[in-house]
């Protein structure tokens, strides 16, 4: 019976450990864009895109930016990768020059891919998620380990990793020297990283703005501020020599 109980007590510490060492992929995940957030939900049968006031209490009915129904998963260690159809309303004369029917499906398939943090509880997804476009199922699965092997990804946060952020400063209290240290490791960053995206993605602006926002967290502010606050800073501190040098020395980067 003691062997048993032992054995049993085993499996049930293995399981948790098998739980919790690692981030729920099922959920609602979220990264900052401007003034308030992109919204991704995974459900075991679907991901939906959309949108999301930074605070997670006010509802939000802002419109699907993509509702995809999941055909295939992939699993590879910490990677996860789905291929996913989307069907679309479409004008067929536009397909077929046939005016008499006015709508149809159309249906394309993409592979979203994310990759889970188990130290830090983590996820991130795939910044060329977007720009897969496959015209079938069996063509989309061919190309599942490919996007494996190139991963740049975009940040996520669960619920949890929301509310832990906001208990950080606001930047409204930002002084000169955090400021000049959060420039300076922008772009540290890019001199690093120059090279690593040379394509353009539909979800660029989102990555770029999540390493920014990244950045500030780091050094201990909370990342989840309305464009326009950041600015309101730099204009704060506009006259500083220094400041200026490094506003345009990411200018220049940007070019």
């Amino acid at each position: 019976m003691k062997i048993k109980a032992i054995h049993l007590t085993f499996l049930l510490l293995l399981t948790t450990l098998t739980i919790f060492g690692q981030p729920k992929i099922i959920g609602e995940w979220y990264t900052p864009v401007r003034n308030k957030f992109l919204k991704i939900i995974i459900k075991n049968d679907s991901i939906i895109l959309t949108k999301q006031k930074f605070d997670l209490s006010e509802k939000s009915n802002y419109p699907y930016e993509g509702l995809f129904k999941i055909e295939t998963k992939l699993f590879d260690n910490n990677t996860f990768s789905y291929v996913v159809s989307e069907t679309k309303f479409v004008d067929k004369s536009d397909l077929h020059g046939d005016k008499s029917e006015v709508t149809g499906k159309q249906i394309s398939y993409k592979i979203l891919t994310f990759k889970s943090d188990s130290i830090n509880k983590k996820l991130a997804m795939a910044i060329y998620s977007l720009d897969s476009n496959f015209t079938s199922k069996d063509i989309a699965e061919q190309f599942l380990n490919e996007v494996q092997t190139n991963f740049i990804g975009i940040g996520l946060y669960d619920n949890l990793g929301v509310e832990m952020e906001t208990k950080k400063k606001n930047i409204n209290l930002m002084q000169l020297n955090d400021v000049k240290k959060y420039l300076q490791e922008i772009i540290l960053f890019d001199n690093a990283n120059r090279d690593k995206i040379q394509k353009k993605y539909k979800l660029n602006y989102v990555y770029k703005e999540s390493i920014i926002r990244e950045i500030l967290s780091k050094i201990g502010y909370n990342s989840f501020y309305n464009g326009r606050d950041l600015e309101v800073i730099f204009e704060k501190y506009s006259t500083d020599s220094e400041i200026k040098k490094l506003l345009n020395q990411i200018s220049k980067s940007n070019e």
